[in-house]
């Protein structure tokens, strides 16, 4: 789904997707979100600002890499290093049918 998204952006198609091929990573972000409890901010230390055309874009220091890390080794970001990542708990996904399943109101 990503790939085809990233073409898509690349080739100014319009991007259509099923929501049957949408729903793992629908439930993958979700239940990130659920296990991690909180959003958690990033030091400005990790924080990269650059000038792009009349905007500024905001990234994550090496974040391309600790994600070809983490995607090639099947692991968390916090398992790879990035200093940034808050480690987070097992969340089971079975079932699941509902976000949130938590009250994150603050």
């Amino acid at each position: 789904m990503l790939e085809r998204l990233h073409d898509s952006y690349l080739s100014g198609e319009p991007f259509d997707c099923s929501l049957a091929m949408i729903r793992p990573f629908t439930v993958t972000v979700n239940t990130a979100f659920e296990s991690c409890g909180k959003v958690n901010a990033i030091d400005a230390k990790y924080i990269v600002r650059t000038e792009l055309g009349d905007s500024m874009k905001t990234s994550i220091k090496a974040i391309d890499e600790f994600l070809a890390v983490a995607h090639s080794s099947g692991r968390l970001l916090s398992e790879v290093g990035a200093e940034w990542a808050v480690a987070s708990k097992s969340f089971k996904v079975e079932n699941y049918t509902k976000f949130p399943t938590t009250d994150f109101s603050c």
